[in-house]
């Protein structure tokens, strides 16, 4: 009889064990980069980047887009102070 240097009973689990550990990385990695893109909106629309981190709490999502939507945006503060300040002149 040949000899085997594996359990072939134990093949499922391994398989699921790899299915899991692989789906989690990229689980991870979509996440990070989903924190990345709103720390990235959120500088750009002039708050501070770290809102992008609101991302990670549960219902951080909505939070993020209410504050994007609802928000007087820092960015527009300062174009309506340069502009009165034009217009003044």
């Amino acid at each position: 009889m040949p000899q085997t240097y594996f359990n072939i009973e134990a093949m499922p689990f391994v398989l699921v064990l790899v299915f899991f550990v692989i789906g989690g990385l990229v689980a991870l990695m979509f996440m990070a980069f989903m924190v990345w893109l709103h720390c990235k909106v959120f500088t750009k629309a002039g708050y501070s980047w770290a809102f992008g981190l609101l991302v990670l709490v549960p219902f951080g999502q909505l939070i993020v887009l209410l504050i994007l939507a609802f928000g007087q945006w820092p960015i527009h503060q300062q174009m309506q102070i340069l502009s009165d300040q034009s217009n003044s002149s």
